[in-house]
């Protein structure tokens, strides 16, 4: 309060009233102090956090206003423990501002993870369902999905029996050179013939026998007797190797390689009408750069050997089986087409948008793209890992432009599946974690999550995302934030609302070792963490004005108080008042009794309010006392007040002018002689609204000029 107050008030005129403090604030504060208008800028929540992250031990339970794995400086309220598989409920008060949360869950070595949460109705749930891994990286089992995704060899013989198959009429370079570079199937013989082409066997069936190469460019169709292409009307049992060079055209084919076998593509190859492959163990493909091999009709495909060549394999609608190895530049499977992965498959990219549309993948192993890909409707299986090291683009899996979500088909992330992905381009896309308490899948973005709208992008049940959520950008690559919505379903507070759980390697509980099908692994020596719960607790500032007739600088007395365990530290930062003051927890004095400038040593200065060069101020260390803390602590109801030759200064409460008012968080406090209206200018609109609507955190919006 000014030196003017202050000697009026030493004469002891003290004879005021409420009405006369309002009044005295409607003109200092230009405002009409709203009679609703109750002061108080916390609530008490009531929160609800279960842990079953399948470890043997206790956790560390913390609720934050920024998630802490990728802010260190977050706020905590709240430090519980709980057991493994518990579930337990407890109070703590936030600013009222808030209304989603970040709940932490930490182990004995402080690895993490993190749920945003909202509050709704003064509670929060949160669940930690996921938990570390105790299996050993392993190649998925395709006997563990017999029946739903695996199938076998035989599956795509169609009947074709290798023994049969080994007993096929061979043929020659020779061969192909005396019968014009033609190999005819029985139909063709009997519809010609005087043609002079091969006859033996069955004439549909060839063998390239162990030992021979097939050098020469020929022709061959799969026909039936009414000039139709069928599966297997023509088959080529490949023991040898079997040259494919520019411009083939297989019609109806089924090429079977054998183990030993080899195709050597050096060209263009399409696989016309019911053209197909099955690779057999053992049995490879490989290619001179550029070469492009193509299955044109959607006529179902097998690799169960060895694919690699520098060029592109599309598999056009097949219902394409791998559970070899695969390593080509580009991988296509559009027009509907399938892909299960239970090998290895290494890509530099696809078609995009065009696979990501309508191919569906499921992967049961390891498969990675080195650049862009599309990605389509997609299950992971256990143990598998799928990488995207440039843009992945993920199309939808619902069609619904509305909440709720209706006809969605997630993408299905069994545990301990991890998808990474350099930038992450979704459209109507859902991640489905599994349900089981113990078990996490992991979507890790290492750039930038780009959305045309909110509802590109959810987020269900235990799947974390390793992400730092303020990287959200929309499809041009505008990067987005809060201050950029025009209303609720901005795409910012849209994204961050439907993906709720985070993880970050360096910090994660959950341990998947390298392996074949996990790649580099994730955090795979189940190290992260560190010695402590990251980030800093809650403050709470308490700024008194000592004088009925206020200037409302509100710095005549400023708290901060802070638990520390079962403490409070009560720190008092300033005074700016010649009146002699006291503060008082409930009864008792505080600071040993001291009178506040004696407490900060400057006797009669207005101390910690001002710049020294005036002689009426003075700079001091702000002092620290530590009382216990109470039962259930609640910022709003502790009874901290300070003792004026005036009146005993309580919060102001409901009706009253600001003569003392509790700020969540570390405030600053303006100059003195500067009213709290032009140092922070939301604040006479927020006292002006009783719905604590407008302006509810007015405390974060200062004329920074204006602060001590």
């Amino acid at each position: 309060m000014s030196l003017s107050l202050s000697v009026a008030a030493c004469s002891g005129d003290s004879n005021y009233s409420q009405t006369d403090a309002n009044q005295n604030a409607e003109r200092v504060l230009g405002m009409h102090v709203n009679p609703g208008q109750n002061w108080n800028m916390t609530a008490r929540v009531t929160a609800t956090v279960s842990v079953n992250l399948g470890l043997d031990q206790k956790y560390t339970v913390a609720v934050y206003d920024q998630d802490p794995l990728f802010n260190p400086e977050a706020t905590f309220y709240a430090q519980e423990e709980i057991a493994e598989g518990g579930t337990m409920t407890f109070e703590l008060s936030v600013p009222a501002a808030l209304t989603t949360l970040y709940v932490a869950a930490y182990d004995s070595k402080y690895r993490s993870l993190v749920e945003r949460v909202a509050v709704t109705d003064g509670r929060l749930t949160a669940n930690f369902g996921g938990g570390a891994s105790a299996q050993s990286a392993r190649r998925a089992k395709e006997s563990d999905y017999e029946g739903s995704y695996a199938k076998s060899a035989g599956d795509y013989l169609n009947g074709l029996d290798e023994d049969d198959m080994k007993a096929y009429s061979t043929f020659t370079d020779d061969d192909l050179y005396d019968n014009h570079n033609t190999l005819s199937n029985k139909y063709w013989d009997a519809a010609h013939p005087s043609g002079g082409y091969i006859g033996d066997g069955d004439g549909a069936h060839f063998r390239v026998a162990a030992g021979t190469s097939i050098t020469k460019p020929f022709h061959i169709n799969g026909h039936n007797e009414s000039w139709q292409n069928v599966i297997d009307g023509a088959v080529i049992y490949v023991e040898g190797t079997l040259a494919l060079g520019t411009n083939y055209t297989l019609n109806g084919v089924t090429i079977v390689v054998a183990k030993g076998g080899s195709l050597a593509l050096n060209g263009t190859v399409n696989m016309s009408n019911t053209g197909r492959f099955v690779i057999l163990p053992g049995g490879s493909v490989t290619g001179t750069k550029g070469s492009a091999w193509t299955v044109a009709n959607g006529a179902d495909c097998y690799n169960a050997g060895s694919i690699s060549f520098a060029g592109t394999l599309n598999t056009n609608g097949s219902d394409f089986y791998n559970c070899g190895t695969i390593n080509v530049t580009t991988l296509n499977n559009t027009s509907g087409g399938k892909i299960t992965n239970f090998g290895s498959i290494t890509a530099v990219n696809n078609s995009g948008a065009a696979d990501a549309y309508n191919c569906e993948f499921i992967n049961g192993c390891y498969w990675h793209y080195t650049g862009d890909a599309g990605i389509g409707q997609l299950t992971m299986l256990e143990n598998s890992r799928l990488e995207v090291d440039g843009r992945a683009e993920f199309t939808q899996n619902h069609t619904s432009q509305d909440e709720p979500i209706s006809g969605a088909t997630p993408n299905i992330m069994m545990a301990n599946s991890v998808v990474k992905v350099h930038d992450c381009y979704p459209t109507n896309t859902i991640f489905q974690g599994p349900s089981t308490a113990g078990q996490v899948a992991i979507v890790a973005i290492t750039g930038k999550l780009m959305v045309g709208r909110a509802m590109d992008i959810t987020q269900w049940d235990n799947c974390y995302f390793d992400w730092n959520h303020e990287n959200v950008y929309d499809k041009d690559g505008n990067k987005k934030t809060l201050a950029d919505e025009d209303g609720v379903h901005g795409i910012y507070s849209g994204v961050n609302a439907r993906i709720t759980k985070y993880i970050t390697e360096a910090t994660s509980p959950v341990s998947i070792p390298a392996g074949d099908c996990t790649g580099s692994g994730y955090n795979p020596g189940g190290d992260g963490g560190g010695g402590e719960v990251p980030g800093k607790p809650a403050v709470w500032s308490y700024a008194f004005e000592d004088s009925w007739m206020a200037d409302y600088d509100m710095n005549d007395v400023v708290l901060k108080v802070t638990a520390s365990g079962s403490d409070l530290k009560i720190t008092l930062c300033c005074t700016g008042a010649t009146y002699p003051l006291y503060v008082y927890q409930g009864r008792n004095k505080l600071f040993g009794g001291k009178e506040v400038h004696t407490v900060l040593g400057a006797e009669g200065k207005f101390i910690n309010t001002g710049d020294t060069s005036n002689d009426k101020f003075a700079k001091r260390k702000a002092y620290t006392t530590t009382v216990r803390k109470p039962v259930n602590f609640d910022p709003a109801t502790y009874d901290l007040w300070v003792k004026s030759p005036e009146r005993d200064i309580h919060l102001a409460t409901q009706g009253e002018e600001p003569h003392a008012v509790l700020i969540p968080g570390d405030w600053k406090w303006p100059e003195e002689w500067t009213c709290i209206k032009d140092a922070y200018p939301d604040f006479v609109d927020f006292a002006a609204d009783a719905s604590h609507e407008t302006n509810a955190e007015w405390y974060n919006n200062p004329v920074k000029s204006l602060l001590y």
